[in-house]
C-alpha cells in the first residue's frame, strides 16, 4: 500500500467578475434599456444565497489507492472500522489496522484461517470477530463449513478461539459483545437462522434456531434484553418464496417476550432478495435497517424504530434509495449502507448511490429525515462505496471510506471530517 497524501483542497470562493462598458447614445431607446438590465442581471456575480446553495467539496485527511484487481488481488482496508473507547479508530477483517487523521499505521494479520465476516470491540477493548472456518465441499455444490469465533486484543494477540459445526453448512454473520463478557452471534445454519449467547469460555448458553438461513442482525439492549432481526417464510402467504422481516426480541436468558413483522411480505419471486438487515441499539429502544432488492420491482431501504418492549414506533423508507428510471418502474440503488448512533439519540445512516455520498439523519423520537450530499471522492470512479460514520463531537463525523469486497475495479480508502446538520 501507498499512501498518496492530501488530494483535496477547499474550492476557491466565487471572486470573478467582469466589468462592462456600455457606450450609450444620447438617445437611448427602451429596447436597449431593457437589454442592458437583462445583460447586467445575467453577468452578475453569484449572491450569498446561492453560493451558500452550492454542494460543500469533502476535504480528505488521507487516502489510499487501491488498484484494480480483475487481474490479481489487490489489498485494501478492511471496511469493518471499530472506535476504542479513548476514541482511536481500528480497521478489523483479516488484519487489523490503526487509523487516525495522519494515516493507517502497520498491519498486524490475524493468527487465524478463518474468514472473518464480523468484528466487534467488548467493555476491555478486546476484539470479537466472528465467520466461518473449515469450509469443504461433500461433492459440487455441497459445501459445509463451521461457524468461528475468535477473540484478539488490539496487537493481535489471539486470547481465544471456538468452532461450533457439525454435518452442515454453519457460520457467523453477525455478532454483538454482551455485559457478561460473553457475545451474542447469530448466522445461517442447517434448516434456519442461528442464534446463541455464547461465554467468554466458548460455552453456548442457549441458541435456537428459525426463520431462513440467511443474513440477520444482533444487539443487546440498553435493559439487557437482546433484539434480533431476521427472515422467516411469510404468514400471510403459501408461495414458497416469499418472505418477511420480523424483529424478536428475547430476555437474557433467551425467552421470547415479543415479535413484530417490521418488513411485509414483498419477496413474491426468486429474483427478490433481501440484501441487507442490520440493528442498532438507542437509550430508549433500537433501530432496525432492512433492504432489499429486485431490479424490477425496487423498494427502498426502511428504518424502524421498536421500543424496548417490542413495539413500533415508526418506519421511515430513505428514498433516495429507490429511483425511478426512464423506461422501467424503478431501478435497483446499491446502497451499501453503513450506520451510527448520534450522542442525542438520533441515527445517521450513510449511503454511496450514483457518485454521491448521502447522509440521512432520523430524529430518534420521530424518524424526521434531514439530508446531506457530497460528491463521493473522484477515485472511486462513480462505483459503489461503503461510507461508515465515527461521531466525534457533537454534529460532527469522521467518515471513512473504502469499497465493497465484491467490488474488483480501481477504488481507494480514505477518511474525512464532516459537519452534520443539526
Amino acid at each position: 500500500m501507498s499512501q498518496s497524501g492530501h488530494k483535496q483542497s477547499e474550492d476557491m470562493p466565487y471572486s470573478y467578475r467582469k466589468s462592462w462598458t456600455l457606450n450609450m447614445c444620447t438617445t437611448t431607446s427602451p429596447s436597449r434599456i431593457l437589454a442592458m438590465f437583462v445583460l447586467s442581471v445575467w453577468l452578475a456575480p453569484a449572491t450569498a444565497g446561492e453560493q451558500a446553495s452550492k454542494p460543500r467539496a469533502l476535504q480528505l485527511n488521507w487516502e489510499l489507492a487501491i488498484a484494480d484487481s480483475r487481474e490479481r488481488p489487490s489489498p485494501q482496508l478492511p471496511a469493518r472500522i471499530l472506535q476504542t473507547g479513548s476514541g482511536e479508530l481500528i480497521a478489523v477483517g483479516s488484519m487489523i489496522v490503526p487509523l487516525n487523521r495522519r494515516g493507517p499505521g502497520e498491519i498486524t494479520w490475524l493468527d487465524t484461517k478463518a474468514l472473518i465476516l464480523d468484528a466487534a470491540l467488548d467493555s476491555k477493548g478486546n476484539i470479537w470477530a466472528g465467520g466461518r472456518i473449515n469450509q469443504r465441499a461433500w461433492f459440487p455444490g455441497a459445501d459445509m463449513a463451521d461457524a468461528y469465533l475468535g477473540k484478539f486484543s488490539q496487537n493481535g494477540k489471539k486470547l481465544a478461539e471456538f468452532t461450533f459445526g457439525g454435518l452442515s453448512w454453519r457460520q457467523i454473520v453477525a455478532l454483538h459483545p454482551s455485559r457478561d463478557g460473553g457475545v451474542l452471534v447469530t448466522g445461517p445454519t442447517k434448516g434456519g437462522t442461528w442464534v446463541a449467547r455464547i461465554s467468554d469460555q466458548g460455552k453456548i448458553s442457549w441458541e435456537k434456531t428459525f426463520g431462513f438461513g440467511a443474513i440477520a442482525a444482533i444487539t443487546e439492549g440498553r435493559d439487557g434484553n437482546i433484539a434480533f432481526v431476521g427472515l422467516r417464510k411469510a404468514d400471510s402467504t403459501s408461495h414458497p418464496y416469499e418472505e418477511e422481516a420480523v424483529f424478536w426480541l428475547f430476555n437474557p436468558q433467551g425467552k421470547a417476550l415479543t415479535e413484530q413483522v417490521i418488513r411485509p411480505s414483498i419477496n413474491a419471486h426468486r429474483s427478490m432478495r433481501y440484501e441487507a438487515i442490520s440493528i442498532e441499539a438507542s437509550p430508549d429502544g433500537y433501530f432496525a435497517l432492512v433492504r432489499w432488492g429486485n431490479p424490477s420491482d425496487d423498494k427502498p431501504l426502511t428504518v424502524t424504530k421498536v421500543s424496548l418492549t417490542g413495539t413500533v414506533q415508526w418506519s421511515v423508507p430513505l428514498r433516495h434509495t429507490a429511483t425511478p428510471w426512464p423506461g422501467r418502474s424503478a431501478v435497483w440503488k446499491k446502497c451499501n449502507q453503513e450506520h451510527a448512533l448520534l450522542a442525542n439519540g438520533d441515527l445517521l445512516v450513510t449511503c454511496s448511490i450514483e457518485g454521491e455520498i448521502v447522509l440521512s439523519r432520523l430524529d430518534g423520537t420521530s424518524g424526521m429525515e434531514k439530508t446531506q450530499r457530497v460528491a463521493l471522492p473522484s477515485c472511486h470512479e462513480k462505483r459503489g462505496a461503503v461510507i461508515t460514520p465515527l461521531p466525534v463531537k457533537e454534529n460532527s463525523v469522521l467518515l471513512f471510506g473504502s469499497r465493497p469486497s465484491n467490488n474488483v475495479a480501481a477504488s481507494c480508502s480514505w477518511l474525512a471530517e464532516w459537519g452534520l446538520e443539526p
